[in-house]
């Protein structure tokens, strides 16, 4: 049998952690009882997602409609699971907004290029099923609607 992480419906479990009541991971139900009886654990040994590009760079006008989606960033999950994206810096006064399964970043406010002309933020890239996680810069070019 081969040992080391393995997707199992999305999430990476590692078949040589120690399980309760069994010698054996093969001998386990892998049903949710069982994973939250913490017969098999989580592992952090499963790579991060990867996103498509090492930064991304969008410009917008101010005067753009509220909610108007300006770019997308994308990242997958080698071991094929679900895709969850949030800020986790860079948007303080809660100008911008990510959709949490396309990656999709729209406008969360009106915007002013003589006040902010440019913003930098942070958006991490998660499995939703667990694991580690991976971030991304996305800079966004505020311009005069005059």
């Amino acid at each position: 049998m081969a040992r080391g992480p393995r997707a199992f419906g999305g999430a990476c479990i590692d078949l040589d952690m120690p399980t309760t009541g069994s010698p054996e991971a093969t001998s386990v139900a892998l049903t949710e009882e069982a994973v939250a009886d913490d017969l098999i654990r989580a592992t952090s040994a499963c790579p991060p997602p990867k996103f498509g590009a090492a930064t991304y760079s969008f410009r917008v006008a101010e005067d753009v409609q509220l909610a108007t989606t300006i770019g997308t960033v994308q990242a997958s999950d080698p071991e094929g699971g679900t895709v969850v994206y949030d800020i986790t810096a860079g948007d303080a006064s809660e100008a911008w907004a990510v959709h949490a399964l396309n990656g999709g970043v729209g406008v969360g406010a009106r915007l002013d290029a003589a006040t902010t002309p440019s913003y930098t933020l942070t958006i991490r890239a998660a499995v939703l099923e667990g694991g580690p996680s991976a971030t991304t810069t996305v800079t966004v070019t505020v311009t005069s609607a005059d």
